[in-house]
């Protein structure tokens, strides 16, 4: 019985033993797949990147464009500004010395025409500010119509950075979940093995009980009287 018992023990022993050496085959196959989820997680954040960072790219470069257009359209329409001023500033110059030469005629004659007196000047200076004015809208229109591709551009950017922000996050979020699942499915199979050695430590000392009690019995019939 005692031989039986010492015999499973043994057995048990290298049960164990066998047992923690899976264990750590176990460890060392669910960190190479722990690595390879990493691995795919990377790819996949890299594929997201260069779809959606290119789009980012394209919306940053057009806006480069939109904003380059936008302030030439605002030089011009600085410049067509100063031009009108200008030509409304002649334009009061030569209407008041119209209108002084008329004064004065009048106060020298009053029966004078009017329609002696030269208002080529005005009438040019009044032309000029006409032209002026009228190239001065159309910047304004340009100007406007420039804002307003910017502006659209700006949100075409904003939706761009907006989607690879998200794709980021989705792809970092998948990643997680696969490394978890790992990790889980690993610690689960690791349990499992350590349960098996609790089982086989059970069986060795059900046999070392069992042992005790056969020398504990060959003992006693020992020491009984013959």
């Amino acid at each position: 019985m005692i031989f039986i018992s010492l015999a499973r023990i043994e057995e048990f022993k290298q049960k164990i033993t066998a047992i923690n050496r899976e264990i750590e085959e176990l460890k060392a196959e669910y960190a190479k797949k722990a690595e390879k989820a990493d691995e795919q997680a990377q790819d996949d954040l890299k594929a997201v990147e260069a779809k959606s960072g290119e789009a980012v790219r394209q919306a940053e470069a057009a806006l480069a464009e939109k904003n380059e257009v936008m302030a030439k359209a605002q030089a011009a329409f600085d410049a067509a500004k100063n031009e009108a001023n200008t030509a409304k500033a002649a334009f009061g110059d030569a209407k008041k010395a119209y209108e002084t030469k008329k004064k004065e005629l009048k106060k020298a004659d009053p029966s004078a025409n009017i329609a002696s007196i030269d208002a080529s000047a005005m009438n040019e200076s009044q032309r000029v500010l006409q032209d002026k004015t009228e190239v001065l809208t159309k910047a304004n229109e340009a100007l406007n119509a420039a804002k307003a591709e910017v502006k659209t551009t700006q949100g075409a950017c904003k939706v761009a950075t907006k989607e690879l922000a998200n794709g980021k996050k989705v792809a970092m979020k998948a990643a997680q979940a696969a490394k978890k699942a790992v990790n889980k499915e690993g610690t689960g199979a690791v349990k499992a093995k350590a349960k098996e050695i609790k089982d086989c430590e059970k069986g060795i000392k059900g046999e070392q009980k069992a042992i005790n009690a056969a020398e504990k019995a060959k003992a006693k019939a020992a020491a009984a009287p013959q």
